[in-house]
């Protein structure tokens, strides 16, 4: 009866103890709880039983019972202390006191967690890496997203959505938290989302929603903090978008005969480089040819992080005698595979949606991507290196079951208005009558929900960052900073790195869409108006370029993370005087102010 109680009591404890360290420390559970939010903290607590520690318990109780069997006669002191304290362990009031607290949050997160029946499901589906003007409904000269241009038909699309970076993890984590990077502090390659920011998963949770989330990016990840909040969260780096799909269906099949809501986030990372289309599309319609669709030699340069080096580092197309040289052929043929990964992932994920839509009455659907891609645009390739609109005007459209549609008002139709990928959240919150917590840092966006029930068109300024390594393509300038208004964009170093602040640029967006010409120096008002009303905006926040939040990565996930252009670290080695920047095909210079 003893060796049985003491197994009971290893194993609770081994339960119980570390998810409510992870609880009370990741979740903010002080600050949560005082706040009558501490559902997250239950919720969090119950989330972390630990399989495999609880494995790791058994054995090592085992192990412990043995020796403690062997060494009862012993002479040594220190052998006969710790059998008697194996003896005290072993009665059944610890045994219950442990399997109690180990069962506490189970019991309690249901009692707290409150019933959200009858409020609409929410799916979102990030396109990984897809711009604006390679979707049919914003622009695209190639049939790129028949089935996503269906949707928009039938919802509403937005063609001025600016993403808050120009790569993945600070945009993923502005549309997740509604925050700016320099709030969320997700902004390096090795840097985690903060425990202590709180998620829309986090949100959905705490009012009753199973949430799911799945990503086949590894800067979506467990590592990076990304299954904060959510009740399961899967990530599937070496998997693509059709097994994703397939998880997500089989996830939602209890959902079909019940009337739970819930959170499904898919992160599809299937249109990212290197650029090789899938040669069929299955579908419910059936088969089609994807390869060779648009790209008719069907085959293309393979563009990877080392190849992305290697390009900048030979400075681009005028260099092509080295490493990594590429011709605009080269670059259009990748551009055309793209658009045929592009059309693949239509078919997949519009597949997925339409069924959805034809089951349920109850869903709204966001789909939307976190950055888009340069095909020599300015002279590079890629993303992340510049604010540029190739890479931070992104695709964003709304769908909704028509039942629930009618019942929240809401409008079809196109809309020019400039919006934010932090807008998302608030608008999704709103549509769901759910409350952001008072304890939480405030949502820097505002609700589309309006604009959706037709509303008048109320541009709203928008703010990116990126302090991704910079490209010696363009510049190199150094961390960048944004301030966008529907006619004019600014683009400014960041003001607190010394070396590098006070470059600017200026874009006529009227005149000048393509961003082809700085006219800093000629219109010195509207620069300074728009200076000041960047600095005014609290968005432009100051923080260290080397984060308290960095964790390490394994072999294998560094290695996933270069494949896809994030081998190094995100702050250049050494910044770049305007005496020594060269700038290469395409880039523009930046601008400084006269000294008076």
């Amino acid at each position: 009866m003893g060796r049985f109680c003491f197994l009971i009591f290893a194993v609770a404890l081994a339960s119980a103890l570390p998810g409510l360290v992870a609880a009370w420390s990741e979740s903010s559970a002080s600050r949560w709880s005082a706040s009558g939010d501490g559902v997250l903290f239950w919720l969090k607590w119950a989330g972390d039983p630990g399989a495999r520690r609880l494995f790791y318990a058994f054995a090592l109780a085992i192990v412990v019972l043995i020796a403690a069997a062997v060494t009862k006669d012993s002479r040594n002191p220190l052998l006969r202390a710790g059998g008697r304290i194996v003896g005290w362990f072993s009665k059944p009031i610890p045994a219950l006191a442990a399997l109690l607290l180990a069962l506490m949050p189970h019991v309690i997160a249901p009692m707290k967690t409150p019933d959200a029946v009858g409020k609409p499901s929410i799916v979102i589906v990030l396109l990984d890496t897809v711009r604006l003007d390679h979707v049919g409904w914003g622009g695209s000269e190639l049939p790129t997203t028949p089935r996503l241009d269906a949707l928009a038909r039938d919802g509403a699309a937005f063609t001025q959505a600016i993403s808050q970076s120009s790569w993945t993890k600070p945009s993923v984590a502005s549309l997740l938290t509604s925050r700016v990077p320099g709030a969320h502090l997700a902004t390096g390659q090795r840097v985690q989302l903060a425990p202590d920011r709180r998620t829309a998963s986090d949100a959905y949770s705490s009012a009753g929603y199973k949430t799911y989330g799945i990503s086949n990016n590894p800067n979506i990840a467990y590592t990076f903090n990304f299954d904060q909040g959510f009740t399961e969260f899967h990530q599937g780096t070496s998997e693509d978008a059709d097994t994703l799909i397939a998880r997500a269906r089989k996830w939602l099949e209890p959902h079909e005969t019940n009337d739970d809501p819930f959170l499904l986030y898919l992160h599809l990372n299937d249109a990212h480089y290197p650029y090789v289309p899938r040669e069929t599309s299955k579908t419910r319609a059936g088969e089609q040819q994807i390869r060779g669709l648009f790209n008719k030699t069907g085959s293309s340069k393979r563009l990877d992080g080392q190849a992305q080096d290697d390009f900048r580092n030979g400075m681009g197309l005028h260099d092509r005698q080295l490493s990594g040289g590429f011709s605009r052929e080269d670059v259009e043929l990748m551009r055309l595979s793209y658009a045929e990964e592009i059309r693949w992932l239509d078919d997949q994920a519009g597949d997925f949606l339409e069924e959805l839509l034809e089951k349920r009455d109850d869903l709204i659907i966001v789909v939307l991507s976190d950055h888009g891609e340069e095909f020599l645009d300015h002279g590079d390739l890629g993303h992340g290196h510049t604010l540029y609109d190739e890479l931070v005007r992104i695709p964003l459209q709304f769908a909704w079951s028509p039942e629930l549609g009618e019942r929240l008002g809401l409008m079809k139709g196109l809309r020019n208005e400039q919006i934010r990928t932090i807008d998302v959240l608030p608008t999704l919150l709103e549509a769901c009558e759910l409350e952001w917590s008072a304890s939480a840092p405030p949502l820097h966006g505002a609700s589309l929900l309006a604009q959706l029930r037709g509303g008048a068109s109320l541009d709203r300024p928008a703010f990116s960052e990126t302090d991704i390594a910079f490209s010696p393509v363009s510049g190199p300038p150094g961390p960048l900073r944004m301030w966008r208004e529907p006619a004019s964009k600014l683009i400014i170093t960041d003001p607190y790195t010394e070396m590098i602040a006070g470059r600017y640029w200026l874009f006529d967006l009227e005149k000048d869409r393509g961003e082809q010409r700085n006219v800093a120096g000629e219109y010195l008002d509207l620069l300074e108006r728009m200076e000041r009303d960047l600095n005014r905006s609290e968005l432009l926040i100051q923080h260290d370029l080397v984060s308290e939040w960095e964790v390490g990565v394994t072999s294998q996930e560094a290695a996933n993370l270069a494949a896809i252009g994030y081998g190094g670290d995100s702050i250049p080695t050494e910044l770049t005087a305007d005496a020594d920047a060269k700038f290469g095909p395409g880039a523009v210079p930046w601008w400084r102010k006269p000294l008076r």
